[in-house]
């Protein structure tokens, strides 16, 4: 499964842009139990260690995104916001040969009402 397509590559702001306005766009889970990230910004990472959007004359010259979201890994209390990236989400296996997913229905959200929903333990 691609987990980050085109579609919402060319949609998804740039790291640091939207401020106190993040909205998820993109869910990507474990489909075998914990593991969930809502990102809700992305960068292109250049070669020489630089940033720019993904719709940027250079982000075809990409070697890596970098994403910005909430995660919730095992314990509710312990979900934070954070970054990673795109090739470390991609080298999780579940299972061998088996890897992350996207949420092909998910629903942009809000992170503030996602980490709301989490800490009271009613969304994963």
């Amino acid at each position: 499964m691609d987990l980050f397509p085109d579609s919402i590559a060319n949609t998804i702001p740039k790291i640091g842009s939207t401020h106190d306005k993040l909205i998820a766009i993109l869910k990507i889970f474990n489909p075998y139990g914990i593991g969930t990230w809502w990102i809700a910004e992305a960068s292109a990472m250049l070669e020489d260690g630089s940033y720019v959007s993904l719709t940027h004359k250079r982000a075809n010259e990409r070697v890596d995104v970098h994403f910005f979201g909430f995660v919730l890994l095992i314990d509710p209390r312990d979900a934070e916001y954070g970054t990673i990236s795109l090739n470390d989400l991609k080298s999780i296996q579940v299972y061998p040969g088996c890897g992350l997913e996207r949420d092909v229905v998910f629903v942009p959200t809000p992170l503030k009402e996602i980490e709301d929903r989490v800490k009271t333990h009613s969304l994963s």
